[in-house]
């Protein structure tokens, strides 16, 4: 910017989004076996037999008294390009930085990502990630 003789940007807001397009080709059930992929959800059996899921959540970042930011987290279920069932998983991480510098909303995106990660994770089965191949 300054060799441009242009003004140093105001960052004002950052946030990563990690979009995850889960297949659940070879899953006989389709949208009904969200269970299979998500925890946490046992409870809602009870209602009856659930079709498919749909989530949306908030959490905040770091200190609960005083929140660095919030990690924003959607699943609904959707159809691939071929129109087979998918979940699409959204994950973002969004905040506005300490400082409005670039160094600050570097720090953020990389604490962010740590956010969004973990989340993955923990909302995920087991048998998902032997399924995927993750070997956290």
């Amino acid at each position: 910017m300054a060799r441009e003789s242009l003004a140093n940007p105001v960052i004002r807001q950052c946030e990563v989004t990690y979009i995850n397009h889960i297949s659940l080709d070879g899953v006989p059930d389709g949208h009904a076996a969200y269970s299979s992929f998500f925890k946490g959800q046992e409870a809602l059996t009870t209602a009856g037999d659930v079709e498919q899921l749909t989530l949306q959540a908030s959490y905040r970042l770091g200190d609960p008294a005083s929140p660095t930011g919030r990690l924003h987290l959607k699943v609904a279920p959707a159809l691939n390009a071929s129109g087979k069932p998918i979940y699409v998983l959204e994950l973002t991480a969004r905040s506005a930085p300490l400082h409005m510098s670039i160094s600050s909303a570097l720090s953020f995106l990389d604490s962010g990502r740590d956010a969004i990660n973990e989340a993955f994770v923990k909302l995920t089965t087991d048998a998902a990630h032997r399924r995927w191949g993750y070997e956290g």
